[in-house]
């Protein structure tokens, strides 16, 4: 589907019914550029294939293959796309080391990173121009893209819409809800028009989403103290009382927020019977 005269959106199933679709977008002109690649499965492939055709470009001269973050829902086809292209794979250095694990442990092909993006560097595609944004948070090497000239922002996994708020998941094993927020303010002062995200639909009020995901992280802050001032609580427990569910996502999103919490000096940890339990600082 093209969201403009030149940027095509390519919508990929998940591979499970319960898992999130992931988004990936195709800029033609005279350097043809993929943002993300999507699951890498079958169903991916064919959604590429057909969006290269639609969009009247030819795949062997796609240009650039750029990754947001080495999630397999944004990088899962990016070798396969590599060996049917001339494509050049561009990355934060940081998600190329994740990429590289996943290589390790049989889950991508062996490829190599051409080209490490910096902060605030240039992508010069020709006729568009794409600003690159350091956003870490959700991982710590995630980026966002920004067209200035149209106030376009490519945001990756930073800023999705689809769930509650418009919240990923940030916690272990690099995920940093402080870097997050701070992310959050780097994006608010762009001032994009329109937010063209990793998952979920096309956000046209950029900056009502991005307030409204900002007042969440307050709200749950707010929420994990009040929990805790009632005593101190093992991490299961605080996810228990606010997910009404204790799993690895449950578990992670509440460390990630204890984290935070505790570097700000609003709580802190105490050792006992070999557990690390949360208390309010007093």
């Amino acid at each position: 589907m093209y969201i403009t005269e030149d940027i095509f959106q390519i919508v990929f199933q998940h591979p499970s019914s319960r898992g999130m679709n992931a988004n990936a977008y195709l800029i033609t002109g005279e350097k043809p550029c993929l943002i993300d690649t999507g699951f890498g499965d079958q169903n991916s492939t064919s959604a590429i294939v057909e969006a290269f055709n639609q969009a009247k470009v030819n795949l062997e001269n796609l240009a650039l293959i750029i990754g947001t973050h080495a999630h397999m829902d944004h990088i899962g086809g990016i070798s396969s796309l590599k060996l049917r292209s001339k494509a050049k794979i561009a990355m934060h250095k940081l998600e190329d080391a994740r990429m590289r694990d996943l290589q390790l442990k049989g889950n991508l092909e062996q490829i190599k990173t051409d080209r490490f993006l910096e902060d605030g560097e240039i992508v010069d595609l020709g006729k568009t121009k794409l600003q690159v944004i350091l956003t870490p948070g959700h991982t710590s090497g995630h980026i966002c893209l920004y067209q200035q000239e149209r106030g376009i922002l490519f945001s990756g996994d930073h800023i999705i819409s689809g769930t509650p708020d418009g919240t990923v998941y940030i916690g272990p094993p690099d995920g940093d809800v402080s870097q997050y927020i701070a992310s959050l303010n780097k994006l608010l002062k762009l001032e994009p028009k329109m937010i063209l995200p990793g998952h979920g639909q096309i956000i046209n009020d950029p900056r009502e989403k991005i307030n409204s995901i900002l007042k969440h992280h307050l709200e749950r802050e707010k929420q994990l103290i009040s929990v805790l001032e009632s005593g101190e609580k093992t991490v299961e427990q605080i996810a228990k009382i606010i997910y009404d569910r204790v799993d690895s996502t449950t578990a992670g999103a509440v460390i990630g927020r204890l984290k935070k919490l505790v570097n700000d000096g609003s709580i802190e940890v105490v050792r006992k019977d070999h557990l690390n339990l949360y208390r309010v600082r007093k």
